[in-house]
């Protein structure tokens, strides 16, 4: 699934580093295809769990996009993050190993982000 791929591709992109064409592009594939079974599974698949995770995170940090570009895409990353959340819906539907694997990394907190969480707090004298 070619598209699959290509559009996993760009979602490994910090979004803030997107062309228009390129969010364009991502936008139209996640918009058109979402609701393709092999589609949604092999672009979790390809762009994997923490890749998903991480462009999750960079899509919903408003300190990494461009404030002036945000006001006329307000709307377009409203709707890019409801694409990407149908997509992942129907791709966590499959039971293909691929997926089970994508399923279990998903719920394992990365190292980054579970020495973060059990960091101890700095303790004052």
């Amino acid at each position: 699934m070619r598209t699959a791929e290509d559009l996993a591709a760009l979602a490994k992109k910090d979004p803030s580093k997107m062309s228009e064409a390129e969010f364009d592009r991502l936008l139209a594939g996640l918009t058109k295809y979402s609701g393709d079974d092999l589609f949604a599974s092999t672009f979790a698949h390809k762009l994997g769990a923490q890749g998903t995770l991480d462009f999750w995170s960079q899509l919903n940090d408003p300190n990494s996009r461009d404030h002036a570009a945000d006001g006329k895409r307000y709307d377009q990353y409203k709707d890019l993050q409801k694409q990407l959340g149908l997509t992942l819906a129907n791709a966590t539907q499959s039971a293909s190993p691929d997926m089970t694997r994508w399923k279990f990394a998903c719920s394992r907190p990365s190292r980054s982000r579970s020495a973060a969480t059990t960091a101890s707090p700095a303790t004052s004298s």
